[in-house]
């Protein structure tokens, strides 16, 4: 995406599960994985958070897909928690 189309995007923010969003990440990246003899598993707090779906997709698909990309063998998890308090 480049620079100009980046600032383009307003932001759509909605009230979500983290487990309903991240349900479809789980599952496509487990196959990804598979296919490189790799296991990935997501471990996360069951939250409701406010996101804006396309921007958080875009993210973690980067994260996510470099590492599975960059992993030789073994396993790769993504692991997300909540913070009380500052």
């Amino acid at each position: 995406m480049s620079p100009s189309a980046s600032t383009k995007h307003s932001l759509e923010l909605i009230e979500e599960k983290t487990t309903l969003f991240l349900a479809d990440f789980e599952s496509d990246w487990q196959a990804e994985a598979k296919t490189r003899h790799l296991q990935f598993n997501m471990i996360h707090a069951d939250v409701i958070v406010e996101i804006d779906q396309r921007l958080l997709a875009v993210i973690l698909n980067n994260a996510i897909g470099n590492a599975v990309g960059h992993t030789t063998y073994g396993r790769v998890t993504y692991c997300s928690k909540t913070r009380i308090g500052n």
